[in-house]
């Protein structure tokens, strides 16, 4: 089973201090969530891929207040997400539904010489907020795809952005976080991955 963290914590005082939230040891790790306000107790639980978690707070000089808590339990899998290896042989789905967990991630990998091949079945997110237009995507409403070795954001895509039906990493390792600020019936993700062969340079 994977092991994973979770951490939840309260921000006191939203207006000018955050929490920032990391899967990894940097922040060019995934990011995973940015904790701040009156969130629930679902917003505020975030769960990582693996042993390592970063967390970033930060805030102004101007008021002091007391900052956040948190507590963090090590876990033997996730509701949602996982670590998967993957075939030119065979499909293998990947669904998500925010009715079971707001954050989901999975980690896929193919053999050296392969590519990472996504094919979006179907993609239903929230979206259409003033300010958003375009690849401009909120990063608490979206699903981002990383090469996980570079740890490179190679996309984000939301209701505003969709993806292609098929998404081609140039990569044999990815990282897929999936994220939504509440739970709804209506969003829903399927994709199916495989691997095929690198083009020859």
């Amino acid at each position: 089973a994977v092991v994973s963290t979770q951490s939840t914590g309260t921000i006191l005082y939203s207006r000018y201090d955050s929490l920032r939230v990391y899967d990894g040891v940097t922040e060019k790790s995934p990011y995973l969530a940015n904790l701040c306000g009156r969130m629930t107790s679902s917003q505020l639980t975030v769960s990582s891929s693996g042993p390592t978690m970063l967390l970033k707070f930060s805030s102004d000089a101007v008021i002091s207040r007391p900052g956040f808590s948190a507590t963090i339990d090590m876990t033997q899998e996730s509701i949602c997400g996982g670590r998967f290896s993957t075939s030119t042989s065979r499909s293998r789905e990947l669904r998500w539904k925010t009715r079971e967990e707001l954050q989901c991630m999975w980690s896929i990998t193919g053999q050296p010489d392969r590519n990472i091949l996504l094919n979006f079945i179907r993609f239903k997110m929230l979206g259409g907020r003033v300010g958003y237009r375009g690849a401009n995507c909120p990063l608490d409403e979206s699903i981002e795809i990383y090469n996980t070795v570079e740890k490179k954001l190679l996309a984000r895509y939301c209701r505003n952005s969709p993806p292609p039906k098929l998404f081609l990493a140039e990569c044999s390792q990815v990282t897929i976080v999936a994220r939504a600020m509440v739970a709804l019936p209506n969003i829903d993700v399927l994709l199916l991955h495989s691997s095929t062969r690198m083009k020859s340079t």
